[in-house]
């Protein structure tokens, strides 16, 4: 797997998804970065929709949506 991200060149550059504050006092996540826009909906949403249809849930999905401006919530 290392391998794969190390030598994908859709990865090359690609670093980590996270802006450091103004004042140095540490990281927070950048949810415009490719990772959050475009990589994890893929996952999310099957996730997402296997646990509803299991009746299964999924806090950390909820918590990643609601600061991702996105609601993954099939309709069955």
């Amino acid at each position: 797997m290392t391998t794969f991200f190390r030598t994908n060149p859709g990865y090359r550059g690609f670093r980590y998804p996270f802006k450091e504050l103004p004042d140095r006092n540490g990281w927070k996540p950048d949810f415009s970065n490719r990772y959050f826009t475009e990589d994890i909906p893929l996952n999310l949403c099957i996730y997402k929709g296997v646990a509803d249809f299991v009746n299964v849930n999924t806090p950390v999905i909820d918590w990643m949506q609601s600061h991702m401006d996105k609601e993954y919530n099939p309709k069955w």
